[in-house]
């Protein structure tokens, strides 16, 4: 007597029908926090490279770094994605903190899949330290996305402290040469754009005070 046994593309076939993954991401407005600010986040949730549908829930923890819960939240599911805020007290310690977030599903079928992430808050304890004028971050948004040689292109940033504020900030954009081909500035929050024409073979970057910040490499391809 002869037993066909089943193939491993369809046992995988089978195991992934009925053991479907989720994956979960959560983009924070900043790394750093203030004791009593909230903390804003949107959370995305896909699997099989769509947006999720299986879970409705989300589960978000806020842990000291001992993994000791603080707060916990449920938030309701819609499209894949979520959002919310956790609330800040004004008593909390300087520390490292962990942000956790899940569904019950991730919980009863693969809990590596739980999305962590390690955020550090100024609170009691430590004195606060007073941002260098050079400790500032700027990031860049091209309108496109990337940066088109021989295109004029439109592009934002943002300008932040050591600390995620905000700041208020001039410069000017030059080209490997040292040539200088505009000047910027901040209009609310940190925020502004400036416009230019990048070449092929050339590198650039935004000069803020003593701070240099090189533009990513400029692409012959895009919209």
């Amino acid at each position: 007597m002869c037993i066909n046994a089943q193939q491993p593309e369809q046992v995988l076939a089978n195991w992934s029908t009925s053991s479907r993954i989720e994956k979960i991401h959560l983009h924070f407005d900043r790394d750093v926090y203030l004791a009593g600010e909230p903390i804003w986040f949107k959370a995305y949730l896909s699997s099989d490279q769509l947006p999720d549908t299986i879970s409705t829930s989300l589960y978000v923890e806020f842990n000291n770094e001992k993994g000791k819960l603080i707060q916990r939240m449920i938030l309701p599911i819609v499209a894949g994605t979520s959002r919310g805020n956790l609330d800040l007290p004004d008593s909390i310690s300087t520390g490292n903190y962990i942000i956790a977030a899940y569904t019950p599903l991730m919980l009863e079928n693969n809990a590596d899949f739980i999305f962590r992430q390690k955020i550090f808050i100024h609170g009691k304890g430590k004195s606060l330290p007073t941002p260098a004028s050079s400790a500032i971050r700027m990031e860049f948004f091209p309108e496109s996305g990337n940066f088109i040689e021989g295109k004029n292109n439109s592009v934002a940033f943002r300008i932040t402290n050591q600390l995620g504020q905000s700041v208020s900030k001039k410069g000017r954009i030059t080209d490997d040469k040292g040539n200088e081909l505009n000047r910027f500035e901040t209009y609310h929050d940190g925020l502004g754009y400036f416009e230019f024409t990048p070449q092929h073979g050339s590198s650039y970057q935004a000069i803020v005070d003593t701070s240099h910040f090189n533009l990513p490499a400029s692409s012959d391809k895009g919209i």
